[in-house]
C-alpha cells in the first residue's frame, strides 16, 4: 500500500512556500503515477493534484490576459 504520510511543508496557496508547494505537488503526482504502474487504486484524498480541467482553466485565463492586453481592455473568460 502506498502512503504519502503527513506533508509538513508549506501548503498550496502560500507564496512564501512556493518551492515547497511545488514539491508537495510533485510527490503527490509521482505517487499517483507509481500506483498506476503498480495497478494500485489510490484513495480520492491521495490524488489532490490538479487535473486536466484545472489546466484548461489556467490556459483560458492566460489567453484572456493576452487578449485583454492586445485590446487594451477587459475580455470575458
Amino acid at each position: 500500500m502506498i502512503q504519502i504520510g503527513c506533508i509538513v511543508r508549506t501548503g498550496r496557496g502560500f507564496p512564501e512556500g512556493l518551492i515547497e508547494a511545488w514539491a508537495n505537488l510533485y510527490i503527490e503526482f509521482a505517487v499517483a503515477v507509481s500506483a498506476r504502474c503498480d495497478q494500485i487504486e489510490l484513495p480520492v484524498a491521495s490524488s489532490r493534484y490538479p487535473k486536466i480541467d484545472e489546466g484548461i482553466d489556467g490556459v483560458r485565463f492566460v489567453d484572456a490576459c493576452v487578449r485583454s492586453n492586445a485590446l487594451k481592455g477587459w475580455v470575458n473568460l
